[in-house]
């Protein structure tokens, strides 16, 4: 789920990597628009759930549903090394 403009909007993520996140949903959102989700990536068989927030680079259409691709921002260290993590673990 993403929090926009205080607003709840499903979504699906379907990537992830230091710099950004890719999900698919049935809303399109505007470039520049701020979102705020949670992560929940497992390590070592441990989920941790990492707060995100970024904003939207790019909305596609695909089918009945949009391909959002989100820009991440204020990344805190620790944050950071988890998705590190996680991408070297996962690809």
């Amino acid at each position: 789920m993403l929090q926009v403009n205080q607003q709840t909007i499903q979504a699906r993520i379907l990537n992830i990597s230091v710099t950004g996140i890719g999900i698919l949903c049935h809303t399109t959102l505007s470039p520049n628009t701020t979102i705020h989700t949670h992560a929940e990536l497992t390590l070592h068989n441990q989920t941790t759930s990492v707060k995100l927030e970024g904003k939207v680079v790019h909305s596609t259409a695909v089918h009945d549903q949009y391909l959002i691709g989100i820009e991440l921002c204020n990344l805190t260290a620790y944050r950071q090394g988890i998705i590190e993590q996680y991408v070297a673990i996962n690809g």
